[in-house]
């Protein structure tokens, strides 16, 4: 009699696990596209055994034990791992791409069809030293080649600015979001401290996990309740421990400038520089003994939540290994690298132009001057606008032995031609021709595009292939839900023919034996 009424309890609680499972499923496919979500399952084990009079025991039913979230953590490894060298290329190829746009190559409106046209102008000039129209056409193509020279270091420093301004904005997005997961981590804490499945949370925490590893790379690790330390090589980001202070976070130097002994250092705090941004003055000799090295325009470096001054700062590029961050970091060290080349293009073809002297006697000025009065740079360069205005003061003639070479020689036309092919120094590069350098820079620009557009097509065939694995472990399947549903729906139904069966049993013993 009593385990009669005992055995009902194992139906009960068949129509319990089936009812939850059909939660469950209900729940999995009503977030099917719910992005960053995770298929669950329910666990169960069996319940507690009780004797019977025949040897051997009898379970009690099924206990559900918990609702489990289904994920893959080697497969999550991996497509983090990845996603950051995607970002890196990815960053890289999109500001790599502007370059290539910039300097107009090939086209007419080129900086190798302006000089070009400025070495044919000096030609023409050489066959007819003292036409003023062929003079008017040296002033035109030499305009041309300086505006050319000017739009493209214009463009390059655009680009730096895009490429520092994009840094600083993943700066704080990530940021922002480890600080989302310092929060997910104490809600984590307290639901598994209550026995609850964290599931959502916990989705919510891997999907900004794998937004930051986008933008930098990280290592997780989970402790016992399931709460993440989040590091970045050596530095500690988040941390598991709820009594440890994270005292680090990411920031960003806006920018170094030297004011007479010192250097003035625009720090972003956390990439937050609209509202948190601070301005050090380091000496001269402080800076270039413990800080030029990283401390530098477009530099990631860690700073100390408190922030105090120098102490608070620290070398960050060595956890610099993959990420948006680090592209637009290496793009921005490579747009530099192009407008120093276009530079020192710049100032080699004026200054050898320049030496040759060619205007008129008694005229002081250069025929290429600096708009700052310092150094001729591809952005300062500009034609000399009293020669602009006025052609006639052009002299293509040597002027040193008259009654040598006689008027009319058109001497310095055919030095500067000559510089068209001559085998010159511009900046580290010896032995070179202007077009070879300016064409070796345009080759250079299209070896890294192509180079991170080709890891680019690497990585999205190799994530794709890991997100259809995770997709196929942790994604929801309506048809299988579904077919789920069908069956947990005749389980819950079997149990409760079970518990009738033992109701009338019941009934039949109660009723109608006189018992």
């Amino acid at each position: 009699m009593t385990q009669l009424f005992t055995s009902l309890y194992t139906p009960t609680k068949g129509m319990f696990d089936a009812q939850k499972r059909v939660e469950v499923a209900s729940n999995n496919i009503a977030n099917a596209n719910t992005e960053g979500y995770s298929r669950q399952r329910v666990e169960t084990i069996s319940d507690r055994t009780y004797n019977i009079d025949i040897k051997g025991k009898i379970e009690s039913g099924p206990n559900t034990s918990r609702v489990v979230r289904i994920r893959d953590a080697f497969v999550d490894s991996q497509i983090r791992k990845e996603s950051g060298t995607l970002g890196e290329f990815e960053s890289k190829a999109e500001l790599l791409g502007h370059v290539e746009t910039a300097f107009l190559e090939p086209s007419e409106n080129g900086l190798n069809q302006a000089m070009s046209d400025m070495w044919n102008s000096w030609q023409e000039l050489s066959k007819n030293p003292n036409d003023d129209s062929t003079k008017t056409v040296v002033t035109q193509t030499s305009e041309n080649f300086v505006t050319t020279l000017n739009y493209t270091s214009s463009r390059l420093s655009d680009m730096k600015s895009n490429a520092l301004t994009e840094m600083e904005n993943s700066i704080y997005n990530v940021n922002k979001a480890l600080s989302q997961i310092d929060t997910l981590n104490g809600e984590i804490y307290k639901a598994k401290i209550r026995n609850i499945e964290p599931n959502e949370l916990t989705d919510q925490r891997d999907l900004l996990l794998d937004e930051i590893s986008k933008d930098i790379s990280v290592q997780i690790d989970l402790d016992k309740y399931g709460r993440a330390t989040v590091k970045s090589g050596t530095t500690e980001l988040v941390s598991s421990d709820p009594t440890k202070k994270v005292l680090s976070q990411i920031s960003f130097v806006n920018y170094v400038e030297k004011v007479g002994t010192d250097y003035k250092v625009n720090i972003s705090l956390a990439g937050d520089g609209v509202n948190n941004s601070k301005t050090l003055t380091i000496s001269e000799s402080d800076y270039n003994q413990k800080y030029s090295t990283y401390l530098k325009e477009g530099a990631v470096i860690e700073t100390a939540k408190d922030f105090v001054g120098e102490a608070s700062i620290k070398n960050f590029e060595s956890n610099m290994v993959t990420g948006k961050i680090k592209g637009y970091q290496d793009s921005f060290e490579l747009i530099q690298k192009y407008s120093d080349s276009l530079d020192n293009l710049a100032n080699s073809i004026a200054t050898k132009i320049n030496d040759i002297n060619p205007v008129e006697d008694g005229f002081t000025g250069n025929f290429f001057i600096s708009e700052t009065g310092g150094k001729i740079t591809a952005s300062s360069i500009r034609f000399n606008e009293e020669i602009s205005g006025n052609p006639s003061k052009i002299n293509a003639d040597s002027t040193s032995d008259i009654t040598k070479t006689g008027f009319g020689d058109g001497t310095k036309a055919l030095e500067i031609l000559a510089l068209q092919n001559a085998n010159v120094t511009i900046g580290e590069s010896n032995n070179t021709t202007f077009n070879k350098f300016y064409n070796n820079l345009i080759s250079s620009v299209g070896i890294e595009k192509q180079s991170a557009d080709r890891m680019v097509s690497n990585e999205e065939s190799l994530i794709t292939q890991l997100e259809t694995k995770r997709e196929s472990v942790s994604g929801v399947s309506i048809d299988e839900e579904i077919a789920n549903l069908v069956l947990f729906q005749n389980s819950y139904a079997a149990n409760a023919k079970v518990m009738s069966t033992l109701v009338e049993m019941l009934d039949t013993l109660i009723n109608r034996t006189g018992l």
